[in-house]
Protein backbone atom coordinates (compact mmCIF):
# COMPACT_ATOMS: atom_id res chain seq x y z
CA UNK A 1 0.00 0.00 0.00
CA UNK A 2 1.26 3.28 -1.04
CA UNK A 3 2.64 5.64 1.75
CA UNK A 4 0.59 8.84 1.74
CA UNK A 5 1.14 12.02 2.45
CA UNK A 6 -1.07 12.70 5.95
CA UNK A 7 0.15 10.62 8.43
CA UNK A 8 -2.53 9.79 11.04
CA UNK A 9 -2.02 8.54 14.87
CA UNK A 10 -3.88 5.28 15.03
CA UNK A 11 -3.19 2.01 16.07
CA UNK A 12 0.36 1.46 18.20
CA UNK A 13 -0.72 -2.05 18.98
CA UNK A 14 -2.68 -4.05 16.74
CA UNK A 15 -4.56 -7.01 17.07
CA UNK A 16 -5.91 -10.17 14.90
CA UNK A 17 -9.41 -10.45 15.44
CA UNK A 18 -11.79 -12.55 13.05
CA UNK A 19 -15.28 -12.66 13.36
CA UNK A 20 -14.80 -16.39 15.15
CA UNK A 21 -17.28 -18.95 15.12
CA UNK A 22 -18.20 -22.83 15.22
CA UNK A 23 -21.58 -24.83 15.07
CA UNK A 24 -19.69 -27.43 17.70
CA UNK A 25 -20.34 -27.41 21.59
CA UNK A 26 -17.01 -26.31 23.21
CA UNK A 27 -16.78 -26.88 26.94
CA UNK A 28 -15.13 -23.40 27.59
CA UNK A 29 -14.23 -20.44 25.36
CA UNK A 30 -16.61 -18.62 23.03
CA UNK A 31 -18.83 -20.17 20.31
CA UNK A 32 -20.72 -17.55 18.25
CA UNK A 33 -20.54 -14.85 15.99
CA UNK A 34 -18.60 -11.75 17.14
CA UNK A 35 -19.83 -8.62 16.05
CA UNK A 36 -16.77 -6.42 16.74
CA UNK A 37 -13.67 -7.80 14.95
CA UNK A 38 -10.96 -5.77 16.33
CA UNK A 39 -9.71 -4.86 19.65
CA UNK A 40 -6.94 -3.08 18.64
CA UNK A 41 -8.66 0.44 19.36
CA UNK A 42 -9.24 -1.38 22.77
CA UNK A 43 -5.24 -2.75 23.54
CA UNK A 44 -4.07 0.67 22.33
CA UNK A 45 -6.25 2.85 25.04
CA UNK A 46 -5.05 0.61 27.94
CA UNK A 47 -1.58 1.14 26.87
CA UNK A 48 -2.54 5.02 26.79
CA UNK A 49 -4.55 5.42 29.90
CA UNK A 50 -3.03 2.35 32.49
CA UNK A 51 0.92 2.80 31.07
CA UNK A 52 0.94 6.44 29.93
CA UNK A 53 2.28 4.82 26.29
CA UNK A 54 3.23 8.56 24.15
CA UNK A 55 4.56 6.64 20.71
CA UNK A 56 2.03 7.92 17.92
CA UNK A 57 2.69 6.64 14.44
CA UNK A 58 4.13 9.35 12.67
CA UNK A 59 6.94 9.10 15.29
CA UNK A 60 7.46 5.38 15.23
CA UNK A 61 6.86 5.72 10.78
CA UNK A 62 9.34 8.63 11.20
CA UNK A 63 11.98 6.73 13.15
CA UNK A 64 11.48 3.82 10.93
CA UNK A 65 11.88 5.22 7.36
CA UNK A 66 15.53 5.77 7.22
CA UNK A 67 16.45 2.33 8.88
CA UNK A 68 15.01 0.95 5.79
CA UNK A 69 16.21 3.37 3.62
CA UNK A 70 19.59 2.39 5.00
CA UNK A 71 18.87 -1.33 4.64
CA UNK A 72 17.69 -0.77 0.98
CA UNK A 73 21.32 0.93 0.07
CA UNK A 74 23.27 -1.63 1.58
CA UNK A 75 21.24 -4.35 -0.67
CA UNK A 76 21.81 -6.81 2.15
CA UNK A 77 18.26 -8.37 1.92
CA UNK A 78 17.88 -8.87 -1.73
CA UNK A 79 19.63 -12.47 -1.91
CA UNK A 80 17.81 -14.61 0.30
CA UNK A 81 19.66 -17.38 2.77
CA UNK A 82 22.57 -14.71 3.40
CA UNK A 83 20.98 -13.70 6.91
CA UNK A 84 19.13 -15.79 8.60
CA UNK A 85 18.59 -15.44 12.04
CA UNK A 86 17.23 -17.64 14.34
CA UNK A 87 14.88 -15.95 17.45
CA UNK A 88 14.20 -18.01 20.66
CA UNK A 89 10.36 -18.23 21.59
CA UNK A 90 9.15 -19.70 25.40
CA UNK A 91 5.54 -20.12 24.83
CA UNK A 92 3.60 -19.98 28.43
CA UNK A 93 0.45 -22.22 28.21
CA UNK A 94 -1.97 -20.77 31.07
CA UNK A 95 -4.31 -23.41 32.28
CA UNK A 96 -7.04 -23.72 35.28
CA UNK A 97 -5.85 -27.66 35.78
CA UNK A 98 -7.29 -29.10 33.43
CA UNK A 99 -4.72 -32.07 32.02
CA UNK A 100 -2.14 -31.81 29.13
CA UNK A 101 -4.09 -31.91 25.60
CA UNK A 102 -7.69 -30.74 27.34
CA UNK A 103 -9.48 -27.35 26.70
CA UNK A 104 -7.13 -24.06 26.77
CA UNK A 105 -3.71 -26.32 28.26
CA UNK A 106 -3.17 -27.34 24.76
CA UNK A 107 -0.77 -30.20 23.87
CA UNK A 108 3.03 -30.47 23.10
CA UNK A 109 2.01 -31.21 19.87
CA UNK A 110 -0.43 -28.36 18.93
CA UNK A 111 2.62 -26.05 20.08
CA UNK A 112 5.34 -27.29 18.36
CA UNK A 113 2.75 -27.39 14.87
CA UNK A 114 2.61 -23.64 15.78
CA UNK A 115 6.73 -23.37 15.59
CA UNK A 116 6.91 -25.25 12.04
CA UNK A 117 3.80 -22.01 11.24
CA UNK A 118 6.04 -19.92 11.93
CA UNK A 119 9.14 -21.03 9.85
CA UNK A 120 7.19 -22.46 7.17
CA UNK A 121 5.27 -19.10 6.64
CA UNK A 122 8.62 -16.48 7.58
CA UNK A 123 11.06 -18.48 5.41
CA UNK A 124 8.64 -19.30 2.85
CA UNK A 125 9.94 -22.86 2.93
CA UNK A 126 9.35 -25.15 -0.06
CA UNK A 127 6.83 -27.90 -0.56
CA UNK A 128 5.27 -26.16 2.96
CA UNK A 129 1.84 -24.15 2.94
CA UNK A 130 3.90 -21.16 3.09
CA UNK A 131 5.20 -21.62 0.02
CA UNK A 132 2.98 -20.64 -3.33
CA UNK A 133 4.82 -20.83 -6.38
CA UNK A 134 5.10 -17.45 -8.72
CA UNK A 135 3.30 -15.35 -6.23
CA UNK A 136 4.58 -12.48 -4.21
CA UNK A 137 6.15 -13.71 -1.34
CA UNK A 138 9.62 -13.72 -0.09
CA UNK A 139 12.05 -15.41 2.51
CA UNK A 140 11.63 -12.90 5.30
CA UNK A 141 14.93 -15.09 6.84
CA UNK A 142 13.76 -14.92 10.01
CA UNK A 143 12.89 -18.23 11.65
CA UNK A 144 12.13 -19.66 15.14
CA UNK A 145 12.86 -22.07 17.86
CA UNK A 146 11.76 -23.13 21.14
CA UNK A 147 13.88 -21.78 23.52
CA UNK A 148 16.56 -24.47 24.86
CA UNK A 149 17.60 -22.82 28.00
CA UNK A 150 15.83 -20.49 30.00
CA UNK A 151 16.60 -17.57 32.72
CA UNK A 152 18.52 -19.78 34.65
CA UNK A 153 20.47 -21.29 32.64
CA UNK A 154 18.24 -24.44 32.74
CA UNK A 155 17.23 -26.83 30.05
CA UNK A 156 13.56 -26.28 28.89
CA UNK A 157 11.65 -27.22 25.72
CA UNK A 158 10.80 -23.83 25.53
CA UNK A 159 6.29 -24.35 26.82
CA UNK A 160 6.52 -23.54 30.28
CA UNK A 161 2.72 -24.67 31.53
CA UNK A 162 1.72 -22.24 34.07
CA UNK A 163 -1.30 -23.02 36.53
CA UNK A 164 -3.62 -20.42 37.26
CA UNK A 165 -6.83 -20.86 39.03
CA UNK A 166 -8.60 -18.62 36.62
CA UNK A 167 -11.34 -19.47 33.79
CA UNK A 168 -10.54 -16.95 31.67
CA UNK A 169 -8.57 -14.00 31.30
CA UNK A 170 -9.83 -10.13 30.16
CA UNK A 171 -6.95 -7.66 28.56
CA UNK A 172 -6.40 -5.94 32.50
CA UNK A 173 -6.04 -8.97 34.07
CA UNK A 174 -3.45 -10.54 30.96
CA UNK A 175 -1.26 -7.14 30.99
CA UNK A 176 -1.45 -6.29 35.13
CA UNK A 177 -1.29 -9.83 36.68
CA UNK A 178 -0.09 -12.52 34.36
CA UNK A 179 1.90 -10.59 31.70
CA UNK A 180 4.63 -9.41 34.63
CA UNK A 181 3.96 -12.40 36.90
CA UNK A 182 5.43 -15.05 34.10
CA UNK A 183 7.27 -13.70 31.58
CA UNK A 184 10.79 -14.26 30.81
CA UNK A 185 13.20 -11.79 29.88
CA UNK A 186 11.85 -10.09 26.47
CA UNK A 187 15.12 -9.30 25.58
CA UNK A 188 16.10 -12.77 24.99
CA UNK A 189 12.75 -14.64 24.34
CA UNK A 190 9.77 -13.78 22.00
CA UNK A 191 6.90 -14.61 24.80
CA UNK A 192 4.04 -16.19 23.96
CA UNK A 193 0.90 -16.52 26.26
CA UNK A 194 -2.02 -18.86 25.40
CA UNK A 195 -5.11 -18.87 27.18
CA UNK A 196 -8.57 -18.89 27.46
CA UNK A 197 -10.31 -15.51 26.60
CA UNK A 198 -13.04 -14.44 28.50
CA UNK A 199 -14.56 -10.96 29.64
CA UNK A 200 -13.03 -7.59 27.21
CA UNK A 201 -11.75 -10.43 25.41
CA UNK A 202 -14.13 -12.62 24.42
CA UNK A 203 -14.36 -13.15 20.65
CA UNK A 204 -10.41 -12.11 19.85
CA UNK A 205 -7.93 -14.04 18.12
CA UNK A 206 -5.10 -12.85 19.87
CA UNK A 207 -2.81 -9.35 19.91
CA UNK A 208 0.70 -8.27 19.64
CA UNK A 209 2.22 -5.78 20.93
CA UNK A 210 3.57 -2.83 18.51
CA UNK A 211 7.81 -2.50 18.78
CA UNK A 212 8.98 0.78 20.79
CA UNK A 213 11.28 2.90 18.24
CA UNK A 214 14.59 3.17 20.27
CA UNK A 215 15.72 6.74 20.98
CA UNK A 216 12.59 8.65 20.36
CA UNK A 217 11.55 12.01 21.35
CA UNK A 218 9.18 11.48 24.53
CA UNK A 219 9.76 7.93 24.67
CA UNK A 220 12.77 8.13 27.57
CA UNK A 221 10.27 5.57 29.74
CA UNK A 222 9.56 3.04 27.04
CA UNK A 223 11.62 0.78 29.11
CA UNK A 224 8.82 0.47 31.88
CA UNK A 225 6.66 -1.34 28.78
CA UNK A 226 8.85 -4.23 29.02
CA UNK A 227 6.57 -6.26 31.04
CA UNK A 228 4.17 -6.18 28.40
CA UNK A 229 5.82 -6.85 25.22
CA UNK A 230 4.75 -10.23 23.20
CA UNK A 231 1.81 -11.61 21.82
CA UNK A 232 -1.08 -13.23 23.31
CA UNK A 233 -3.28 -15.83 22.02
CA UNK A 234 -6.45 -17.67 22.03
CA UNK A 235 -5.79 -20.73 22.76
CA UNK A 236 -7.66 -22.34 20.10
CA UNK A 237 -6.54 -19.93 17.48
CA UNK A 238 -3.02 -21.27 17.97
CA UNK A 239 -1.09 -24.62 15.59
CA UNK A 240 -2.12 -25.95 12.89
CA UNK A 241 -5.07 -29.11 12.17
CA UNK A 242 -3.14 -30.44 9.91
CA UNK A 243 0.16 -30.92 11.89
CA UNK A 244 -1.47 -31.37 15.13
CA UNK A 245 -5.27 -32.49 14.18
CA UNK A 246 -5.72 -33.63 17.68
CA UNK A 247 -5.37 -29.63 18.97
CA UNK A 248 -8.75 -27.46 19.82
CA UNK A 249 -9.01 -24.69 17.11
CA UNK A 250 -11.56 -22.47 15.70
CA UNK A 251 -12.55 -22.80 11.83
CA UNK A 252 -11.24 -20.86 9.32
CA UNK A 253 -7.96 -20.18 11.84
CA UNK A 254 -6.83 -23.32 12.29
CA UNK A 255 -3.72 -22.79 10.19
CA UNK A 256 -1.41 -21.08 12.76
CA UNK A 257 -1.67 -18.24 10.56
CA UNK A 258 -3.22 -15.84 13.69
CA UNK A 259 0.11 -16.49 15.41
CA UNK A 260 2.04 -15.36 11.94
CA UNK A 261 -0.04 -12.32 11.70
CA UNK A 262 0.31 -11.67 15.46
CA UNK A 263 4.17 -11.94 14.77
CA UNK A 264 4.03 -9.64 12.53
CA UNK A 265 2.98 -6.91 14.34
CA UNK A 266 5.50 -7.87 16.92
CA UNK A 267 8.06 -6.66 14.13
CA UNK A 268 6.26 -3.82 13.25
CA UNK A 269 3.81 -4.32 10.66
CA UNK A 270 0.69 -3.27 9.98
CA UNK A 271 -2.61 -4.68 8.24
CA UNK A 272 -2.47 -3.96 4.48
CA UNK A 273 -5.37 -1.53 4.20
CA UNK A 274 -3.60 1.11 6.97
CA UNK A 275 -6.52 0.54 9.75
CA UNK A 276 -7.97 3.52 7.97
CA UNK A 277 -11.50 4.30 6.15
CA UNK A 278 -10.52 5.02 2.51
CA UNK A 279 -8.02 3.98 -0.31
CA UNK A 280 -5.52 6.66 1.06
CA UNK A 281 -4.66 4.72 3.75
CA UNK A 282 -1.10 2.62 4.13
CA UNK A 283 0.50 0.27 5.68
CA UNK A 284 3.72 1.84 4.63
CA UNK A 285 4.55 -0.75 2.01
CA UNK A 286 5.21 0.16 -1.24
CA UNK A 287 4.52 -2.95 -2.78
CA UNK A 288 1.01 -4.34 -1.27
CA UNK A 289 -1.50 -2.57 -3.12
CA UNK A 290 -4.15 -0.45 -1.54
CA UNK A 291 -7.14 -2.19 0.09
CA UNK A 292 -9.79 -0.27 1.88
CA UNK A 293 -10.94 -2.51 4.45
CA UNK A 294 -9.96 -5.98 5.60
CA UNK A 295 -11.16 -8.90 3.80
CA UNK A 296 -12.61 -12.06 5.45
CA UNK A 297 -12.88 -14.52 2.79
CA UNK A 298 -10.68 -16.11 0.49
CA UNK A 299 -12.19 -14.48 -3.31
CA UNK A 300 -10.85 -11.80 -5.61
CA UNK A 301 -11.05 -8.26 -4.20
CA UNK A 302 -11.07 -4.75 -6.01
CA UNK A 303 -11.32 -2.52 -3.29
CA UNK A 304 -9.41 0.46 -4.28
CA UNK A 305 -10.39 0.06 -7.98
CA UNK A 306 -8.90 3.59 -8.67
CA UNK A 307 -5.41 2.33 -7.26
CA UNK A 308 -3.15 -0.43 -9.35
CA UNK A 309 -3.84 -4.32 -7.82
CA UNK A 310 -6.36 -6.36 -6.60
CA UNK A 311 -6.04 -6.69 -2.51
CA UNK A 312 -3.42 -8.90 -1.33
CA UNK A 313 -5.76 -11.11 0.30
CA UNK A 314 -2.90 -14.03 0.20
CA UNK A 315 -1.35 -11.83 2.68
CA UNK A 316 -0.22 -12.85 6.13
CA UNK A 317 -1.54 -9.02 7.34
CA UNK A 318 -4.96 -8.85 6.00
CA UNK A 319 -7.92 -11.27 8.00
CA UNK A 320 -8.61 -13.81 5.42
CA UNK A 321 -9.23 -16.94 6.86
CA UNK A 322 -5.68 -18.96 7.03
CA UNK A 323 -5.93 -20.98 4.05
CA UNK A 324 -5.81 -18.18 2.02
CA UNK A 325 -2.16 -17.02 2.89
CA UNK A 326 1.19 -17.19 1.86
CA UNK A 327 2.83 -13.56 1.72
CA UNK A 328 4.95 -11.37 3.54
CA UNK A 329 6.63 -8.83 0.84
CA UNK A 330 9.74 -7.99 0.09
CA UNK A 331 8.84 -4.25 1.69
CA UNK A 332 6.93 -6.17 4.85
CA UNK A 333 10.70 -7.58 5.21
CA UNK A 334 12.92 -5.16 5.11
CA UNK A 335 10.19 -3.15 7.45
CA UNK A 336 10.99 -6.19 9.60
CA UNK A 337 14.32 -5.92 9.32
CA UNK A 338 14.96 -2.52 10.07
CA UNK A 339 12.57 -3.50 13.11
CA UNK A 340 14.58 -6.05 14.38
CA UNK A 341 17.68 -4.44 14.33
CA UNK A 342 17.23 -1.32 15.95
CA UNK A 343 13.53 -1.13 18.07
CA UNK A 344 13.82 -1.65 21.91
CA UNK A 345 13.48 -5.19 22.77
CA UNK A 346 14.30 -6.76 19.30
CA UNK A 347 17.76 -6.17 18.48
CA UNK A 348 19.04 -7.99 21.51
CA UNK A 349 17.03 -11.29 20.66
CA UNK A 350 19.40 -11.54 17.47
CA UNK A 351 22.03 -12.19 19.97
CA UNK A 352 20.37 -14.14 22.64
CA UNK A 353 21.83 -17.64 23.76
CA UNK A 354 18.35 -19.02 24.63
CA UNK A 355 18.43 -21.32 21.56
CA UNK A 356 21.70 -22.80 22.22
CA UNK A 357 21.41 -26.17 25.14
CA UNK A 358 22.44 -25.52 28.35
CA UNK A 359 25.64 -28.03 29.26
CA UNK A 360 23.76 -29.53 32.11
CA UNK A 361 21.64 -32.67 31.81
CA UNK A 362 18.67 -33.54 32.09
CA UNK A 363 17.06 -36.17 34.29
CA UNK A 364 15.84 -39.24 33.08
CA UNK A 365 12.27 -38.77 31.86
CA UNK A 366 9.74 -41.43 33.11
CA UNK A 367 5.77 -41.71 32.12
CA UNK A 368 3.72 -44.62 32.44
CA UNK A 369 6.33 -46.83 32.18
CA UNK A 370 8.66 -45.80 29.33
CA UNK A 371 12.12 -44.25 30.26
CA UNK A 372 14.81 -42.91 27.97
CA UNK A 373 18.64 -43.39 28.81
CA UNK A 374 21.22 -42.11 28.85
CA UNK A 375 20.31 -38.37 28.74
CA UNK A 376 21.77 -36.18 27.72
CA UNK A 377 23.21 -38.92 24.50
CA UNK A 378 25.74 -38.82 22.37
CA UNK A 379 25.33 -41.71 19.86
CA UNK A 380 22.72 -43.83 21.32
CA UNK A 381 19.69 -43.25 22.71
CA UNK A 382 18.04 -46.14 24.77
CA UNK A 383 14.04 -46.57 25.57
CA UNK A 384 12.39 -48.86 27.69
CA UNK A 385 9.39 -50.39 27.92
CA UNK A 386 6.93 -51.85 30.63
CA UNK A 387 4.38 -53.51 28.08
CA UNK A 388 6.32 -55.71 25.16
CA UNK A 389 5.08 -56.97 22.11
CA UNK A 390 3.26 -54.44 21.63
CA UNK A 391 3.51 -52.20 18.04
CA UNK A 392 3.74 -48.42 18.35
CA UNK A 393 5.82 -45.49 16.35
CA UNK A 394 8.21 -42.80 17.50
CA UNK A 395 8.82 -39.50 16.25
CA UNK A 396 11.55 -36.75 16.83
CA UNK A 397 11.37 -33.24 16.40
CA UNK A 398 13.80 -30.81 16.24
CA UNK A 399 13.00 -27.01 18.64
CA UNK A 400 11.82 -25.67 15.45
CA UNK A 401 8.63 -28.35 15.18
CA UNK A 402 9.98 -30.03 12.13
CA UNK A 403 10.27 -33.59 12.08
CA UNK A 404 13.35 -35.41 11.65
CA UNK A 405 13.06 -39.11 12.35
CA UNK A 406 10.23 -41.40 12.36
CA UNK A 407 10.19 -45.05 12.48
CA UNK A 408 7.24 -48.05 13.60
CA UNK A 409 8.48 -50.04 16.57
CA UNK A 410 7.42 -52.99 18.46
CA UNK A 411 8.05 -51.94 22.25
CA UNK A 412 10.01 -54.63 23.36
CA UNK A 413 12.40 -54.12 27.14
CA UNK A 414 14.87 -52.26 25.62
CA UNK A 415 15.11 -50.41 21.81
CA UNK A 416 17.78 -48.57 20.52
CA UNK A 417 17.50 -45.27 18.29
CA UNK A 418 20.94 -43.86 17.03
CA UNK A 419 21.10 -40.16 16.97
CA UNK A 420 24.70 -39.78 16.06
CA UNK A 421 23.54 -38.21 12.75
CA UNK A 422 22.15 -35.42 14.93
CA UNK A 423 23.05 -31.44 15.63
CA UNK A 424 23.91 -30.69 19.51
CA UNK A 425 20.69 -29.88 21.40
CA UNK A 426 17.66 -30.45 23.00
CA UNK A 427 14.91 -32.51 21.31
CA UNK A 428 11.32 -33.68 21.78
CA UNK A 429 10.86 -37.77 21.73
CA UNK A 430 7.00 -38.47 20.74
CA UNK A 431 6.18 -41.92 21.77
CA UNK A 432 2.95 -43.41 19.88
CA UNK A 433 1.61 -46.47 22.22
CA UNK A 434 -1.84 -48.71 22.23
CA UNK A 435 -3.74 -45.11 20.86
CA UNK A 436 -1.62 -43.11 23.48
CA UNK A 437 0.92 -40.51 22.67
CA UNK A 438 3.65 -39.52 25.40
CA UNK A 439 6.56 -36.76 24.84
CA UNK A 440 9.89 -36.83 26.21
CA UNK A 441 12.50 -34.28 25.78
CA UNK A 442 16.61 -35.52 25.57
CA UNK A 443 20.00 -33.66 25.00
CA UNK A 444 22.15 -34.87 22.04
CA UNK A 445 26.10 -34.42 23.26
Amino acid sequence: MKTNTIIRQTLLVTALVFTCYTNAQQPKGFGKTIENPCSATQYDNYLKTAKGRTQTEAQFEQWLAPKIEDLRRNKTLQKSGNNVVTLPIVVHVIHDGDAIGENENISDEQVLSQITVFNNDFRRLLDSPGYVEGNAGTDTEIEFCLAQRDPDGNPTNGIDRIYRNKASWGMTAIETQLKPETQWDPEKYINIWVCNFGGDLYGVGGYAFFPEGSGLEGLEGAESYAENDGVTMYYKCFGSSDLAPEGIYIPGMDKGRAAVHEMGHFFGLRHIWGDGEDCTATDYCEDTPNAIAMNISCGPVDSCPDDPGFDMIENYMDYTPDECKSIFTQNQKERMWATLQNAQRRGTLITSDACQAPTAGLNNNQLQGINIYPNPARDILNITSDITGVTGSYEIYNTLGQSIISKNITFEDALSIDISALSQGIYILKLNREGKTKTLKFIKE
